[in-house]
């Protein structure tokens, strides 16, 4: 069986358990990695290559000024 098919119904069991979505995401990665025979420092390298993304940076600054237009009241005056 393929790594990506272990992963994908790993994932689903673990979604479907409750378990957090980020930790479910995280620990099938982790598992699909390991049984496609790459190290795990793999997923590290990765996630610090991607970390100075711009499109990464945008997320949070929208965001933060979605919350910004919201304490300031500016949310109302658009609806």
């Amino acid at each position: 069986m393929s790594a990506v098919i272990i992963a994908t119904i790993l994932l689903a069991c673990l979604l479907l358990s409750g378990i957090p979505i980020f930790a479910a995401v995280g620990a099938a990665g982790m598992i699909g990695l390991w049984f496609a025979g790459q190290p795990v420092e793999t997923a590290a390298q990765i996630f610090v290559d991607n970390v100075g993304s711009i499109t990464l940076i945008a997320i949070p600054l929208f965001v933060f000024m979605a919350e910004l237009m919201t304490v300031g009241g500016l949310m109302m005056r658009l609806i």
